[in-house]
């Protein structure tokens, strides 16, 4: 999947455009969670102008993906 998503980027005019402005975050390190769940990171985004919330367990790595309506406390 890393590698499909690297070269859908790649192919990206805007996301060209703006890399050499992009300046690279530090790997973040986390203890591995004891159990599915226990931990987990949620992000917003937008795509193709249609709103879609992440979310990921950093246990197994498995992950949920969600397009939203809005963006709003209550859609979420």
């Amino acid at each position: 999947m890393a590698k499909a998503i690297h070269a859908y980027i790649s192919k990206c005019a805007i996301c060209n455009e703006f890399r050499p402005q992009q300046q690279k975050e530090p790997l973040i390190p986390h203890d591995m969670p004891k159990l599915p769940w226990a931990d987990v990171a949620v992000d917003l985004f937008c795509f193709d102008s249609d709103n879609y919330a992440v979310a990921v367990d950093y246990f197994s790595d498995f992950f949920v993906l969600e397009q939203l309506q809005d963006t709003t406390t209550k859609d979420l």
